[in-house]
């Protein structure tokens, strides 16, 4: 006997392929306050694609840390269909779900490159990297954007967190190691 969980992720690994194509687009859908996950999971079983882009953060409470995984847009998951053939109102219906994203009475698509990209740059479970978004790794010679070091150039010595980089930079003759986010980079070709 398969176990309704088993079954949502099959459904999910199917929908990986079929929702990239021109048949299907994706929509943002506002969900209940803290009901991400739920709402994913309801659009999941009424045949919909669900996507929720996670995000891994650190939390402290009462002095403990520990690692957890947040949604990376708070209030909202993708719903994927094909707004000819589906039978997209009962979105707004579906349990954790506030409302479809719309304007007037049709809903409003998310443009196909951002969702390219922002599945691209999720693994297998979702969860968001800085690193495939931005595309870095170790070695690679950058660019400070902002901040003091601005328009410095460096190379990517570790990566220091999910959306940090050690960088080394000949700052005076001598070497420095400086911890940066990766929105503060630029690759350099």
């Amino acid at each position: 006997m398969v176990r309704d969980g088993e079954q949502i992720a099959a459904a999910r690994d199917a929908d990986r392929g079929r929702l990239g194509g021109l048949e299907n687009r994706w929509f943002a859908v506002h969900c209940q306050a803290g009901k991400e996950r739920t709402a994913r999971i309801n659009l999941e079983r009424q045949s919909f694609g669900a996507f929720l882009p996670l995000l891994r953060a650190q939390e402290t409470r009462a002095g403990r840390t520990r690692d957890v995984l947040r949604p990376l847009f708070p209030g909202y998951v993708f719903a994927g269909f094909d707004p000819r053939a589906a039978a997209w109102r009962r979105i707004n219906g579906t349990y954790g779900v506030k409302r479809l994203i719309s304007f007037g009475e049709v809903p409003e698509p998310v443009h196909p490159s951002f969702m390219a990209d922002l599945r691209r740059a999720c693994d297998g479970d979702d969860i968001f990297s800085f690193r495939r978004a931005y595309g870095f790794s170790e070695g690679d010679r950058v660019k400070l954007a902002t901040g003091p070091f601005s328009a410095m150039i460096g190379t990517i010595e570790s990566m220091s967190g999910p959306d940090r980089a050690r960088l080394l930079l000949s700052i005076l003759g001598r070497s420095a190691r400086v911890s940066v986010a990766l929105e503060d980079l630029q690759k350099i070709a």
